[in-house]
C-alpha cells in the first residue's frame, strides 16, 4: 500500500462506484484500492489537470473527483493547467487550497501552467494565492 493520507471534502452524495460512503459520518472517502484494481482507469491516469473555463461551485464535485482521481495515481507532482479560467468562485478556490496542502503533506509538488490573470486575481482578492502557491503569478501580474 503506498500513502495512507486521505484527501477528504464534503460535497453531495457520491456518483461513482469508487467513492463510498463512511459509515456514521458526513465524509466521503476515495477507496485507492477500487482506483488500484482498474487498469483502465490508472493507463488514462495523468499528472496534469485543465481546469474548466467556469470553475465554480456547480462543478466542484465532477473537479473534487477528478482531483481526488489524480492524486490516488500521481507519484511526485502534479500540473494543474488554469491558463482558461475566466470565471471562478470561492468552492473551486477552497477545494484547491485543499487539495495543494495535501498534496504537499504528501509528498507531491502543485505546479500551476499558465494561470490565467482573472484567476490569479481572483485568488489575490480573497487572500488565497498563498494557499494555492500562487505567489509568484500573482506578483508578475
Amino acid at each position: 500500500m503506498t500513502d495512507s493520507a486521505e484527501f477528504v471534502i464534503l460535497l453531495d452524495e457520491p456518483n461513482s462506484e469508487k467513492v463510498s460512503p463512511k459509515s456514521n459520518e458526513f465524509v466521503y472517502l476515495l477507496d485507492n484500492e477500487a482506483v488500484a484494481d482498474d487498469g483502465a482507469e490508472l493507463e488514462k491516469a495523468s499528472s496534469h489537470l485543465a481546469l474548466p473555463t467556469f470553475s465554480t461551485v456547480d462543478g466542484v464535485v465532477a473537479l473534487y473527483q477528478d482531483l481526488a482521481e489524480l492524486a490516488a495515481s500521481s507519484e511526485s507532482s502534479i500540473v494543474v493547467d488554469a491558463s482558461a479560467v475566466t470565471d471562478a468562485d470561492t468552492a473551486v478556490l477552497q477545494l484547491l487550497a485543499v487539495f495543494v496542502a495535501n498534496s504537499e503533506r504528501s509528498g507531491r509538488s502543485v505546479t500551476w501552467y499558465k494561470p490565467s490573470s482573472y484567476f490569479c486575481e481572483l485568488a489575490e482578492q480573497l487572500d488565497y494565492a498563498k494557499y494555492l502557491k500562487l505567489d509568484s503569478a500573482v506578483a508578475s501580474l
